[in-house]
């Protein structure tokens, strides 16, 4: 058998792509610095949150419960970071709640486990903090995803060979971001669910999809109650026709002179559509009938 050719995957799992890269930020010399792959002791205020972090809310309870644990236990598992070398501070690369409620405690020192990160490892890390220890919301899921797919230049299958997520289940998400700011927000809230915003996402116009939204927080529709909705005014909404392009048009004049009598035709802008005959008695039928069945 000849040598494969077969181009290597893109990833097999998050750590292939996670391997140390230089970056504006972080200066070739600090590969040998002594403190990379060590657990330092630093006090919170010298270090600064990733500003890569998906996540744009902590739920507060949840936050209080971890305070309360670290009150009581301290931090078990160090937080993860990188030195600027253009100043003395670092920079967060995971571990953002443990960060905060360490904060919330007044910790003077925090377990951090320096390590070299470019700018572009900082987003991937963020995810694997979210995606896999917490639950961002649907909103957060999607931009993450969107981010990583226009700042990595990855496709949706990329992706999901990365981060070992369903394709379309890539796809689902980042089709939220496309919803109205009022169902986003009130995704990222959690007054809806996923399953919500999956079947508005599917509503082309913006009127209807607020619509329908409206209905799900006024009388509290579970998500197949919402789709069945969906269904109903897509059944009863007409489909939009456009103007016919001059091919149509003159097949449409032939066939009008050929039966005697006048066709109606329709289509959509996907190309579906309609052709009605009209005819006023059963000679007619029979003669149009003949016509459209006989050879020539």
């Amino acid at each position: 058998m000849g040598k494969s050719t077969k181009k290597p995957a893109l990833g097999k799992g998050l750590g292939s792509i996670l391997r140390p890269l230089n970056s504006d930020t972080q200066n070739p010399k600090d590969f040998t610095s002594s403190v990379v792959g060590r657990v330092l002791h630093l006090s919170p205020d010298k270090i600064k949150v990733n500003s890569k972090q998906p996540r744009q809310d902590f739920e507060p309870n949840a936050l209080k419960e971890l305070a309360q644990s670290v009150r009581l236990h301290g931090i078990i598992q160090p937080i993860t970071i990188r030195k600027n070398s253009k100043t003395s501070n670092y920079e967060l690369i995971s571990g953002e709640r443990r960060l905060r409620a360490a904060q919330i405690v007044g910790l003077k020192k925090i377990p951090s486990y320096v390590r070299i990160a470019h700018d572009e490892e900082m987003l991937k890390f963020a995810l694997i903090e979210n995606i896999h220890r917490s639950n961002l919301n649907p909103i957060e899921v999607g931009l993450t995803y969107s981010r990583l797919i226009k700042e990595l230049k990855l496709t949706h299958q990329d992706l999901s060979g990365i981060i070992a997520k369903p394709r379309s289940s890539i796809t689902n998400y980042i089709r939220l971001l496309k919803l109205p700011d009022s169902v986003q927000s009130a995704l990222g809230e959690q007054k809806i669910s996923f399953g919500h915003g999956r079947a508005l996402v599917s509503i082309e116009n913006k009127k209807d999809q607020l619509s329908v939204f409206e209905k799900i927080i006024s009388n509290g529709l579970s998500v197949r109650a919402t789709e069945r909705l969906i269904e109903k005014l897509k059944s009863s909404s007409p489909k939009k026709m456009v103007p016919l392009n001059p091919l149509i048009v003159s097949t449409t004049k032939k066939l009008n002179d050929i039966l005697k009598t006048k066709i109606d035709l329709k289509m959509t802008k996907k190309g579906s559509g309609y052709i009605k005959i009209p005819f006023e008695t059963q000679k007619d039928f029979q003669s149009i009938l003949q016509k459209i069945t006989s050879e020539k």
